[in-house]
């Protein structure tokens, strides 16, 4: 009887308490990983991480406040991957433009695509 009532006891002091419970930030900026600007946007992009970001974003929104949560896109425009992109098409003879075009066409279409 005597260890009946101390595992009682025990399941208690672990009920759920406000103490348990998750906290949140006050205000939150949420980003997903930038995709660079050396080609077009694919479905990776979206569901690998776009739409965990987003939807972070909406639970955050749901809990805290819409006006405390901002979600933020963009392109990442530097870096190797986008001279190493632009100087195979400059090569191959399939882009005419400066890398500056490449890079503002890219992000472009992305920035049409999101």
């Amino acid at each position: 009887m005597e260890n009946s009532n101390k595992n009682n006891n025990n399941y208690k002091s672990n009920k759920p308490s406000k103490d348990n419970r998750p906290s949140f930030p006050k205000r939150a900026v949420i980003t997903g990983g930038m995709p660079y600007g050396n080609k077009q946007l694919h479905f990776g992009h979206v569901g690998g991480v776009f739409v965990f970001a987003d939807t972070y974003a909406r639970f955050l929104r749901d809990r805290i406040g819409k006006d405390n949560v901002i979600f933020v896109s963009g392109t990442d425009c530097y870096g190797s991957p986008i001279a190493e992109s632009y100087r195979k098409l400059k090569e191959s003879g399939e882009f005419d433009g400066t890398i500056e075009d490449f890079v503002r066409k890219n992000h472009e279409s992305q920035e049409k695509t999101l």
